[in-house]
């Protein structure tokens, strides 16, 4: 799937248009919109980039650092993302994205290196 365009045309409301431009985001396997995507200024579709399963890792890295927990979340969430990144987000300043790291490392380190490494 390529996204065309970065806009939505017709009568749909605003939530459909947000959910309908993340999605476009997320599916697409043009590499090259994944990359502008990750700088766009639309949260939604820095969300989508984040969620992609085929996202490059300087793409997640960068949105590591993203202002916005919603997109780290993703960025958490995609199975893509290095372990540096996770452990990185382990310390977020916010709750969400910092449990979510954490479960994530849980799973995938053990949880005596995770309590051990972030002294839960």
């Amino acid at each position: 799937m390529k996204v065309q365009n970065w806009y939505i045309t017709g009568g749909q409301s605003a939530l459909f248009i947000e959910d309908k431009l993340e999605s476009m985001f997320a599916q697409t396997n043009d590499l090259e919109i994944l990359h502008k995507g990750a700088a766009s200024a639309d949260v939604n579709v820095r969300r989508g980039v984040a969620s992609n399963p085929i996202a490059p890792i300087i793409v997640l890295n960068a949105l590591t650092l993203d202002p916005e927990p919603s997109v780290r979340l993703k960025v958490v969430k995609n199975e893509r993302t290095p372990l540096s990144d996770i452990e990185y987000l382990a310390v977020d300043n916010n709750e969400q994205v910092r449990n979510a790291s954490l479960q994530k490392l849980s799973r995938i380190m053990g949880e005596v290196f995770v309590q051990t490494k972030f002294l839960i």
